[in-house]
C-alpha cells in the first residue's frame, strides 16, 4: 500500500516517500506531538499478515531499541495504525555509503573516519547480542555533519521472506528467508554474506565482520572483493576465491588496514577477527600509524578523531557518563594528598554504585592530576560526556569539599556546591554528591541504590584516615608499598573491625605481593584468607571482597568459584581494576587466553588510559598469536604513558620471540630500563637480547646489573648463568644457577625452567643424570606425577604458564629416558602431544622458539625429519631469541648434530645473528 503526500497514518503526517526495499516502504512524516521529523517504514505483507512473523518481529525490534549508540539509527517504536504495521525511527539526512564509492578507492583517512565508527558501532549491537547479518554500503548513512549512522539493525533479515530467493546481482540483491535463526536458510544480501550465511549455517556476529570486510574492501579500492554476473557466480567466488589483497591493490595505504581488512575476510570464521571491538581498536591503531606517519589528508572538522597520538578512539555516548578527575587538596599541609586523593577514589567508587551511569575508572581518571588538559579533550580520551571536579580542605577535625558537575562538549556547569562539615560527615558528603550527580544527570536512582550509597562504610574517621592511607600505597604500584598498605589497612581493621573495606584490602595487598614477590601460598592464605573471609562476612556486595574472595580461590586453584566471584566483583563495580587483572591472569593461567584477552578489553572501556591494562591484553592476543593487534596495543600502551615501563619491556619481549627483530628489541629494553632502573629484570631481557645477537660483552654487562640490583631475582640470575654458558665457564653458571633454584629466590616469568636446563647441562656432564631427573620432579611434582599438564597447577602465579610445564615434562621424558625408564618416558610423552594436540598454540616459552616443543617430541619419539622440518619453519619464521642456548646446549639434539640439514639452519641462523648484529 503507497501513502501520499498530505495522508495521514496514525498521528503522523506522510510529507513524502524515501524509497521501498524488502523491509517495505519507506516515507519522511512528521510527527505534531513533538514537533519532530520521523522516518516511517511500513512493513510487507509477509511480515504483518503472519502473527508468527510479526511477533519474532517485534521482539527483534525491541532488541533494536535498546540500542543507545551514536552511529546506530535510534528505533522509537513498532505501531498499528488503519491496519497497517509500521515502524518509526530517527529520521537520517544524507547519502548512503554505496554513493561514496569511487573508482581506485577512498583516501585512507576516508576510509578510517568511516569504518572506526562503524566498527564501533558493530561491537556496541554485539555487546548487546544483537547482529545485523545484513551489513551493506546501502544500510549505511552518512549525515551532512559527517557522522556514520547504521540502519536496519537486525530487521532487514528479521523481516526476511522466503519467497525471493531468485535476486540476481543486476536486479534486487538481497535474499529474504523465513526465520534468520534456522540452519539451512539463507538471509542477507548475497555480494556481502560471510561464507556460512551462503551455505545455511547458524550465524553469529562474526558474519556481520565478513560483510564489514568487504565493505570496506569496496571502500577502499572501489570494487568489491567478490565478483561475478549472477548469484551463482558470486556465490562460488565468496566460498572458495582469495581477493587480492587490499595493499596489492593501492600500494598507497598503510599496511594495518590491509591486516584488518584480510582478517575480516578469513573463509573460517574460527580464523576470522572474533570481535567488533578488536576490528574497531586495530582500525584505531591503523589511524595513530597513519597520522604519525604525516601522510594522513586532513580529517573533516565533523568526523570523530583522537585528539591527540596517546588518545584511542573512544566512541561517543549519549548515556550518562562521568570522570571523577582527582579533587585538589587545599589543605595547608601538603601531605594530606593521600586524604583528596582517597577521597577521589571513594566518589568513583560511589558513582560506580549507580546502576546506568558508566564511570571512568581510577587509572584513567588519575592521568590527568596536575594536568591542563580542556574538557572535550578529556571528554574524548575517556568516553564520557560529564566530568566531576572539586577541591579539598581538610583543617582540624573539619572539612570543606567543594565540587562541580560539567558537560565535556562545551563546559557547561551542570551542578556546583560546597560543603562545610565535620570530618564524619564525610561519607555523608560523598553520598549527596553522587545524588545531586544521578539527578543532573537524569540517571534515575533505584532504592536499592539509593540505600547503598546511604550506607557508611565507617563511622570511625581515624579507621577511615588509616584506610585512605592504604588507598595511597596502593597506587604507587610497588611491592614495599602495598605491604606498607597491608599495614595501613590492618590498622583501619583494628579500629574498626566492622570495617569491610579493610579486611578486603589486606586481603587484596596481600594478592598483589603474591603475585609479585616470593610470598608463598602459605602465607598468603594464613593472612590474606581470613581477612577475605571477614570482609565477605560484613558486606557480601562489596566489589573490594569479591576480589578477594577471587584471588584466594584462584590461588587454591579452585577456577569455577574463583571465575563466579570476580564477575560478581566486576558487576558490582565495573571500574575495578584489580579485579580485572586478578581475573584475567587467573584465566590466562587456566588457559583460557581469549577470555583473559577479553576481560581486559572490557576494563580498558572504563580505563583506557591504563598502560598496564593495554600491555596484559597485548600479552594475551600474543599468546593467542594476534601479533599484528598485539603489536598495536603494546604502542598504544607506550603512548599512553612513556613512564610505565609495561610497554616497552613487553613490546620488545614481542619483537624478540614473536618477530625475531633482536636489534628493536634491544632499543626497547634499553628504554624500558631507563624508566625504570630499578627492576633487575628489565636488565635481564635487555641482557637477554644482546646474548642473543652474540654481543657477550653487553650483554653480560646488563645482567650482571640486573644482578647487582636484584641479588635473589631468579631471571635476573638465569640471564648471568646464560652469560657464563657462552663465555664457556660452565662451572660458574652450574653453581650460579643451582644457587638461583634455592627458596629463597623469586622465580618469575619463566625463569625456573631455564635455569634446571643449566643445572642439568652440569650435571649431565658430571654423570649425575638421576639429580637432574630428581630436580626436575621436584619442581614439578605433578608433572612428574603423571597429572594432565592442563590440570597440573602451577607452584606458582608468575611462573611460565603452561608452556612451562610442556617443557619440564619434555625435559623429565629425556632424562627418564637415558635413565631406562621407558614407560616413564613415554607417560610423558603422551601428556605433552595431548596438550599440544588440543592447543597448537602452546608452544611453551616462546624466547626458546615457538616450534621447539615440537621439535622436541618428535626428538623423543624419534621423527627426526619431523623435528627438522619444525626447526626449519621457526628459523623461516624469524627465531632468533637464545637460539644458541636451545640448539648447542641441549642434549637432546645429539643425534642430529651432524646431519647436514641441522648445519643448515645452525649457519641460517647464525648469518641471521651476524646481520642484526651489524644493524644494532
Amino acid at each position: 500500500m503507497l501513502l501520499t503526500p498530505g495522508s495521514r497514518l496514525g498521528p503522523y503526517e506522510i510529507l513524502a516517500p524515501l524509497g521501498a526495499g524488502g523491509m517495505g516502504e519507506v516515507y519522511r512524516a512528521r510527527d505534531p506531538r513533538l514537533g519532530r521529523e520521523v522516518a516511517i517504514k511500513v512493513l510487507p505483507t509477509a511480515v504483518a499478515g503472519r502473527p508468527d512473523r510479526l511477533a519474532r518481529f517485534e521482539r527483534e525490534a525491541r532488541s533494536v531499541a535498546a540500542l543507545n549508540h551514536p552511529n546506530i539509527v535510534t528505533l522509537y517504536s513498532v505501531e498499528e495504525a488503519s491496519g497497517i504495521r509500521f515502524l518509526t525511527m530517527e529520521l537520517i539526512e544524507g547519502e548512503s555509503l554505496d554513493l561514496l564509492v569511487t573508482p581506485g578507492g577512498l583516501p585512507a583517512a576516508r576510509v578510517l573516519d568511516l569504518a572506526i565508527p562503524l566498527a564501533d558501532a558493530l561491537a556496541a549491537a554485539h555487546d548487546r547480542g544483537v547482529v545485523h547479518r545484513d551489513l551493506k554500503p546501502a544500510n549505511v548513512m552518512v549525515t551532512r555533519e559527517g557522522r556514520v549512522k547504521v540502519l536496519d539493525f537486525g530487521l532487514a533479515t528479521a523481516a526476511a521472506d522466503s519467497g525471493s530467493e531468485n535476486a540476481t546481482a543486476g536486479a534486487a540483491e538481497t535474499i529474504h528467508v523465513a526465520d534468520i535463526s534456522t540452519p539451512g536458510e539463507v538471509m542477507g544480501t548475497f555480494p556481502y554474506m560471510a561464507p556460512e550465511q551462503l551455505r545455511g549455517e547458524a550465524v553469529d556476529a562474526r558474519a556481520d565482520l565478513f560483510s564489514l570486510g568487504i565493505l570496506l574492501y569496496e571502500l577502499t579500492t572501489g570494487r568489491r572483493p567478490f565478483l561475478g554476473g549472477s548469484f551463482a557466480e558470486v556465490s562460488s567466488a565468496i566460498l572458495r576465491d582469495t581477493p587480492e589483497p587490499v595493499e596489492q591493490v593501492r600500494s598507497d595505504l598503510p599496511p594495518e588496514i590491509g591486516r584488518v581488512i584480510g582478517r575480516c575476510l578469513e573463509k573460517d570464521r574460527m580464523r576470522r577477527a572474533q570481535g567488533a571491538r578488536e576490528v574497531c581498536e586495530a582500525l584505531t591503531a591503523a589511524r595513530m600509524a597513519l597520522a604519525s606517519s604525516g601522510t594522513a589528508a586532513p580529517v573533516p572538522a565533523s568526523a570523530p578523531v583522537p585528539v591527540a597520538a596517546t588518545a584511542p578512539y573512544i566512541a561517543a555516548t549519549s548515556a550518562p557518563s562521568i570522570a571523577v578527575l582527582p579533587f585538589v587538596n587545599m589543605s595547608a599541609d601538603p601531605e594530606n594528598e593521600y586524604f583528596s586523593d582517597g577521597i577521589t577514589e571513594e566518589l568513583l567508587n560511589t558513582l560506580a554504585k549507580i546502576r546506568g551511569l558508566k564511570v571512568a575508572a581510577r587509572t584513567s581518571c588519575f592521568s590527568f592530576k596536575n594536568h591542563t588538559t580542556d574538557l572535550k579533550t578529556i571528554g574524548e580520551r575517556l568516553g564520557v560526556n560529564s566530568v566531576l571536579e572539586g577541591s579539598v580542605r581538610r583543617q582540624g577535625a573539619r572539612v570543606r569539599i567543594t565540587a562541580q558537575l560539567v558537560t565535556t562538549s562545551d563546559g557547561y556547569q551542570l551542578w556546583s556546591e560546597r560543603f562545610d562539615r565535620e570530618l564524619d560527615d564525610v561519607f555523608a558528603i560523598q553520598a549527596d554528591i553522587a545524588e545531586r550527580v544521578a539527578e543532573a544527570l537524569r540517571v534515575t536512582l533505584l532504592q536499592s541504590d539509593a540505600e547503598r550509597l546511604r550506607s557508611p562504610d565507617t563511622q570511625n574517621a581515624a579507621a577511615y584516615d588509616a584506610y585512605l592511607h592504604g588507598l595511597q600505597q596502593v597506587a604507587a604500584y610497588g611491592v614495599q608499598t602495598v605491604l606498607e598498605a597491608a599495614r595501613s589497612f590492618s590498622r583501619a581493621a583494628e579500629l574498626d573491625p566492622t570495617f569491610a573495606k579493610a579486611h578486603a584490602g589486606i586481603a587484596n595487598a596481600y594478592l598483589f605481593a603474591y603475585e609479585t614477590s616470593a610470598i608463598p601460598l602459605a602465607e598468603l592464605l594464613r593472612v590474606a584468607e581470613p581477612a577475605m573471609n571477614r570482609a565477605i562476612a560484613l558486606n557480601p556486595e562489596l566489589s573490594e571482597a569479591q576480589t578477594a574472595r577471587g584471588g584466594i580461590l584462584a590461588a587454591r586453584r579452585e577456577f569455577g568459584p574463583a571465575k563466579a566471584a570476580f564477575e560478581r566483583a566486576l558487576e558490582l563495580n565495573p571500574g575495578n581494576t584489580s579485579a580485572s587483572h586478578l581475573y584475567g591472569f587467573m584465566l590466562w593461567h587456566h588457559w583460557d587466553v581469549a577470555g583473559m584477552a577479553d576481560v581486559f578489553t572490557r576494563a580498558l572501556r572504563l580505563d583506557p588510559l591504563d598502560a598496564t591494562l593495554q600491555s596484559f591484553r597485548a600479552f594475551g592476543l600474543q599468546t593467542l598469536g594476534r601479533l599484528d593487534e598485539a603489536e598495536a596495543d603494546f604502542a598504544r600502551a607506550r603512548s599512553i604513558n612513556p613512564e610505565n615501563p609495561t610497554g616497552h619491556y613487553n613490546g620488545g619481549l614481542l619483537k624478540l620471540d614473536a618477530r625475531g627483530d633482536a636489534v628493536e628489541a634491544v632499543r626497547l629494553f634499553q628504554r624500558s630500563t631507563e624508566v625504570d632502573p630499578a627492576d633487575p629484570e628489565l636488565f635481564a631481557w635487555l641482557a637477554h637480547a644482546y646474548l642473543s645477537l652474540d654481543e657477550y660483552a653487553l650483554g653480560t654487562a646488563a645482567a650482571e646489573r640486573g644482578v647487582e640490583i636484584g641479588p635473589r631475582n631468579g631471571l635476573a640470575l638465569f640471564t648471568r648463568a646464560l652469560a657464563h654458558v657462552y663465555a664457556r665457564e660452565d662451572e660458574a653458571a652450574g653453581r650460579l644457577a643451582e644457587r638461583a633454584l634455592q627458596p629463597d629466590v623469586l622465580q618469575r616469568f619463566g625463569s625456573r625452567l631455564p635455569l634446571l636446563r643449566i643445572v642439568r647441562k652440569s650435571w649431565l656432564r658430571e654423570g649425575r643424570v638421576a639429580d637432574a631427573a630428581r630436580a626436575y620432579e621436584g619442581a614439578y611434582p605433578t608433572v612428574a606425577s603423571g597429572m594432565s599438564l592442563f590440570d597440573a597447577p602451577l607452584e606458582h602465579p608468575q611462573y611460565g604458564g603452561y608452556g612451562e610445564v610442556v617443557g619440564a615434562a619434555l625435559d623429565l621424558a629425556t632424562l627418564r629416558r637415558a635413565l631406562g625408564d621407558t614407560s616413564g618416558a613415554l607417560a610423558l610423552i603422551s601428556l605433552v602431544r595431548a596438550a599440544l594436540e588440543r592447543e597448537p598454540q602452546m608452544k611453551f616459552l616462546r624466547s626458546f622458539g615457538p616450534g621447539v616443543a615440537d621439535a622436541q617430541l618428535a626428538m623423543l619419539e624419534d621423527r627426526i625429519p619431523d623435528a627438522l622440518a619444525a626447526l626449519a619453519r621457526d628459523v623461516d619464521a624469524g627465531w632468533i631469541a637464545n637460539w644458541r642456548f636451545t640448539l648447542e646446549h641441549d642434549p637432546i639434539w645429539g643425534p642430529v648434530r651432524g646431519d647436514p640439514a641441522f648445519l643448515r639452519i645452525v649457519e641460517a641462523l647464525e648469518v641471521r645473528t651476524r646481520r642484526q648484529r651489524e644493524a644494532l
